[in-house]
Formats: structure tokens, C-alpha cells, sequence
């Protein structure tokens, strides 16, 4: 299981990556806290732990956020390549 998490995460940051344009449709924190934990900034991948400490969250906050920061990414990537 632990190797289809990392793929699918490796997926992801290729996306945004190569396409950080998708990132418009998020709120001003998720994609700090995205570009943050894919290096976006930097080109140093972030921990949650070290994002909560800058944004004063818990890294489950953090957690929470980019998951949530990531459907909506996915959601908006499908209904381009999909659309109803």
C-alpha cells in the first residue's frame, strides 16, 4: 500500500510541477502549504511538521489542508481532461 501512496504522490507533484498554473483554484494557504511540501519555493520538499511550525498549526492541520489542497487539484485536472 505504502508503494501506490508514493507513486501517487509522485504523480501529483510531476503534475503541479509541470503545471503550476492549477494551483489558481486553490485557497492563498493550501497552495503555500502545497508549493511548500513539493518544493515549489525552493526545491526542498517540506515536512508537515515544519509547515505547521511556520503556519502555527499542528501537522495534522497541515495534513488535513493539503489533502484538501490536492482533491481540489485532482478534481479540476479531471473535469479539464474529462469534461461533463
Amino acid at each position: 500500500m505504502k508503494n501506490i501512496k508514493n507513486s501517487e504522490r509522485e504523480l501529483f507533484a510531476n503534475i503541479i510541477k509541470n503545471n503550476e498554473s492549477v494551483l489558481h483554484i486553490l485557497s492563498k494557504r493550501e497552495r503555500q502549504i502545497i508549493k511548500l511540501r513539493y518544493g515549489l519555493f525552493d526545491g526542498v520538499e517540506h515536512t508537515q511538521r515544519y509547515i505547521g511550525e511556520l503556519f502555527h498549526l499542528s501537522d495534522t492541520r497541515i495534513a488535513q489542508l493539503e489533502a484538501k489542497g490536492r482533491y481540489k487539484v485532482n478534481q479540476y485536472i479531471e473535469s479539464q481532461v474529462f469534461p461533463k
